[in-house]
């Protein structure tokens, strides 16, 4: 693999791989690739799913075509931080890929005031470099606010988008190639100071009994 690896976080029904999909009308179509969990494989754009195999991506790649520009979409039945990490090690064995962004796309109607949504919320925007809010409307307009402004207040240096659903999106913006995610898990090991290695970020440190020092919960997970 080359090229440039975004990864897709999102909640159910976030509009996510068609708002991205987009990347295919501006390019020919050899030129990206989506790689997507089970629930996500509805699409007639090209893709591969992918499976959990001890913690970390197995996936076929295309042999008929060489991407320049990969999706990896995250699932909601497995923990974000355990995929951050299965998204370090696929960076490290594949020396010439490189990451992109990190995306965060949340359908407005399963925001709440839950202390799980809070959590996962927190945890999922920790990583990324832009949220995408989609569905806003009069009925949850306050709460997509209420995380707007806690993540201001906050200082994270993450893009917000507010996506309508009959406006064309500017995919440009939000896929610009700069950097605005607060964790420091991707970035070069010699910029990094030692508290900012990725055993040392908050949401991938792990206690002495092996849990997660700051756990992510998985709020869309099926029994």
């Amino acid at each position: 693999m080359n090229g440039l690896l975004h990864a897709v976080i999102g909640t159910p029904d976030s509009d996510q791989m068609h708002i991205l999909g987009q990347a295919f009308e501006t390019n020919d179509l050899d030129s990206a690739f989506y790689l997507l969990p089970q629930k996500l494989s509805q699409t007639e754009l090209p893709f591969h799913l992918w499976t959990w195999h001890q913690n970390s991506f197995s996936f076929e790649t295309p042999v008929d075509r060489m991407p320049r520009e990969w999706f990896l979409f995250f699932s909601n039945q497995i923990n974000i931080a355990d995929q951050i990490e299965g998204l370090i090690r696929l960076i490290e064995i594949e020396k010439k890929l490189l990451i992109g962004r990190i995306l965060f796309f949340v359908n407005a109607n399963y925001l709440s005031e839950s202390k799980e949504i809070l959590e996962w919320m927190d945890g999922c925007t920790h990583f990324a470099d832009a949220t995408c809010y989609t569905n806003r409307g009069n009925k949850n307009g306050l709460k997509v606010n209420f995380f707007i402004e806690r993540y201001k207040s906050l200082h994270y240096p993450l893009e917000v988008f507010l996506l309508k659903k009959h406006k064309k999106t500017s995919l440009s913006k939000i896929l610009s190639p700069s950097t605005r995610r607060i964790s420091h898990v991707f970035d070069p090991p010699d910029l990094l100071e030692p508290d900012e290695s990725p055993l040392k970020d908050p949401y991938l440190e792990r206690l002495k009994n092996g849990n997660r020092k700051q756990p992510i919960p998985i709020p869309f997970a099926e029994n």
